[in-house]
């Protein structure tokens, strides 16, 4: 991410932006593993560098809403597009299924980190329960 003037905690940020319009830094900082002094100061970056917008909240003059600019979706798709190259390189030499218990652990290892953006797949049998990928079961 660094090529593109982010660093991953500020794509991350980024990213929560971009699902939750409109949020407030409180919002951000509950929702991402960053204590909000931290999420403040990403803000602040993102929003220097033109990724952000913050407006002040029409009902609560106190509160400031966040938004994505043009140039942060711009970076945003940028940055996925590199993320997604990057796995693509990382699971290179693995069949279907290996890949696609990487994934599982991937996404597992995501949550237990409290990962807000983390979707569990539907449908998914696990030997392990509780949540934790395994060995798929048929049936």
């Amino acid at each position: 991410m660094e090529p593109l003037g982010i660093t991953a905690s500020q794509f991350g940020v980024l990213r929560l932006v971009e699902v939750q319009p409109g949020a407030s830094g409180a919002d951000l900082a509950h929702d991402s593993m960053y204590s909000p002094q931290s999420t403040h100061q990403m803000l602040v970056t993102l929003e220097t560098a033109g990724l952000i917008e913050r407006r002040r909240d029409p009902d609560d003059r106190r509160l400031r809403r966040v938004y994505i600019t043009a140039a942060g979706a711009r970076t945003l798709t940028e940055a996925h597009r590199r993320a997604i190259a990057i796995e693509e390189r990382m699971v290179t030499g693995l069949d279907q299924e290996q890949r696609q218990d990487f994934s599982s652990w991937l996404v597992y290892a995501a949550a237990q980190a409290g990962d807000p953006l983390t979707v569990r797949t539907a449908g998914e049998h696990t030997e392990t329960g509780a949540g934790r990928p395994g060995r798929r079961t048929r049936g």
